[in-house]
């Protein structure tokens, strides 16, 4: 007996061992079958390409093993900090006060926290009339941000529910988080691309991305139409093949310098786009580098200097005009405190005698008549600045006019004991307006008289030279710096460091070179300090003299 009851205590110990294997051998094989689900599911995610065919397939999963009636998914927004509902495929249309239970803000908090699923009953009877009992949250979550909610809606109890499966729950929430986290990823990676592409086709630069092959790997439209050359024609392809050899020869010493600098490089280039059209380039360089700041390549920006060269032109002439307002106005200031002053006088009966009347008066036609002729100088030089004066050209001889303009200038030399010396050779003809021409000489010659001391001399000389006439007017004066070479052809500029002599309008230089301008020639000064100056410009030659 004790032998047969070992025995059966022994069969029992092994029918239990044997039933919890066969759990064991249960529970592995539905493991198995959760794990080939999910691998299944996961080969389904990889080919996914939306959020909506992710959550969609991962409902289908969810229906899979867990019986609930109805799904709705909620996807967190960023920029607004809230859960939206996504639309899916078969979503219940769920009244607005339903979804305002389902969906509260603190719960939804409260479950993200959680990170794991729960399961939530619902005593509301507006959802009794529509069989939902139950509603099971699961989150997904990344370690720094929620992404979003399935809810699960179901005509059953707690007790009821199917909530074995956890595991799978967890492996669920973990892949599809990864996988909406990498689908937004891709589309917020191919939006930023989208975005600057966008920055770069638009922007006013042109802009060439070149790579260390020297093959072009991106232009945009302005610098396409800069470099007038369609992206189709370049891409790819090494600039030497593409462009004309004096840009690719410029591309070469641009990328030369910039390794050899490491740094920004800065050239100009003129693109001509037709025969009369050339378009002024700024070209600025630089390498382009990866993260591991290795070079990958270089980057051209390539700027439009003629909208830059006008600004800076109208800022410029807009200045000249402050500053001509500025001057005319001192100018004119002058001679006009003068008159008031000396009439003022008068009118006070300070002239006590014939003498001191007719002093004053002389200075007043004298400042008159300088007013006048500044008047007149200005909006000559106005005229002739605007293209609007008239020359009235005619066949000339240069030795008869310079005769004449010597014999004019006479009276001032001798007073200063000076002598005007004509150095002719050939009677050169030219084409020109013969009132404006003397204007020129005898203005140069009174500048030379004026600034040549007593017992000086002042040569003229006319020389052939090709297809021009130069006229050389020398004077053994006090000369002029660098400084005051540069300035000699500003508007009012004049020379102050000359004691006795009457003051003139500092426009006459001004007026020459307007002149001279006009008729196709050129004036300039060689002077220096002490030694003298020599003035010198040109007319053309009548063809066949």
């Amino acid at each position: 007996m004790p032998k047969l009851n070992s025995l059966e205590k022994r069969i029992t110990e092994l029918q239990e061992e044997l039933t919890v294997t066969r759990k064991i051998k249960d529970n592995l094989n539905n493991f198995f079958e959760d794990l080939n689900e999910i691998n299944d599911f996961l080969a389904k995610l990889v080919a996914l390409r939306s959020i909506e065919d992710i959550v969609n397939n991962g409902i289908l999963f969810l229906k899979r093993i867990v019986d609930f009636e109805e799904c709705i998914f909620l996807l967190y927004n960023p920029n607004n900090n809230n859960y939206e509902i996504m639309p899916i495929k078969g979503q219940p249309d769920l009244e607005k006060e339903l979804l305002h239970i389902i969906i509260a803000r603190d719960l939804l908090d409260w479950i993200m926290d959680s990170r794991k699923a729960v399961f939530f009953p619902i005593d509301e009877a507006c959802f009794f009339d529509k069989g939902i009992k139950s509603a099971v949250y699961l989150p997904l979550t990344s370690s720094y941000a929620p992404v979003g909610f399935f809810v699960m809606l179901s005509n059953k109890d707690e007790g009821e529910f199917n909530l074995e499966k956890n595991h799978l729950f967890q492996s669920l929430m973990f892949h599809i988080t990864i996988a909406i986290e990498n689908f937004q990823l891709i589309e917020s990676i191919s939006e930023m691309k989208d975005f600057m592409k966008d920055v770069m086709e638009n922007m006013m630069n042109g802009v060439i991305t070149i790579g260390l092959d020297k093959k072009i790997t991106y232009i945009n439209r302005n610098a396409q139409f800069m470099l007038d050359i369609q992206v189709a024609n370049v891409l790819h392809k090494p600039y030497h093949e593409v462009y004309l050899p004096e840009l690719a020869a410029k591309f070469d010493d641009i990328i030369s310098q910039v390794m050899q600098a490491g740094s920004v490089i800065d050239y100009e280039y003129e693109q001509k786009l037709s025969d009369s059209i050339v378009l002024p380039i700024g070209i600025s360089a630089s390498l382009l580098r990866n993260r591991e700041f290795l070079a990958t390549g270089y980057v051209l920006i390539l700027r439009d200097l003629s909208l830059t060269r006008e600004i800076l032109k109208l800022k410029e002439l807009d200045e000249m005009k402050n500053d001509f307002i500025a001057k005319v106005s001192h100018e004119l200031r002058t001679p006009l405190t003068s008159i008031s002053s000396y009439t003022d006088a008068i009118l006070d009966g300070l002239a006590d005698t014939k003498e001191d009347l007719d002093s004053y008066l002389n200075i007043i036609k004298e400042e008159s008549n300088r007013l006048i002729t500044m008047v007149n100088d200005i909006l000559d030089l106005s005229k002739m600045e605007a293209g609007k004066m008239v020359f009235q050209l005619t066949e000339l001889r240069l030795n008869d006019i310079i005769h004449s303009c010597i014999n004019t200038m006479q009276p001032p030399a001798r007073k200063k004991m000076q002598t005007l010396v004509f150095r002719e050779e050939n009677n050169l003809l030219v084409n020109a307006d013969m009132d404006k021409i003397i204007q020129v000489l005898l203005n140069l010659l009174s500048n030379a008289i004026k600034f040549t001391p007593e017992n000086g001399t002042i040569e003229i000389s006319v020389s052939d030279q090709k297809s021009k006439a130069r006229i050389a007017i020398k004077d053994n004066g006090i000369g002029m710096s660098k400084e005051e070479i540069e300035k000699i052809f500003d508007k009012f500029h004049q020379v102050e460091n000359i004691k006795h002599h009457q003051k003139g309008t500092g426009l006459g230089m001004s007026i020459c070179r307007e002149i001279i301008t006009n008729h196709a020639g050129k004036i300039w000064v060689t002077s220096e300090k002490a030694k003298g100056s020599t003035i010198f410009f040109t007319l053309p030659l009548l063809q066949g003299d």
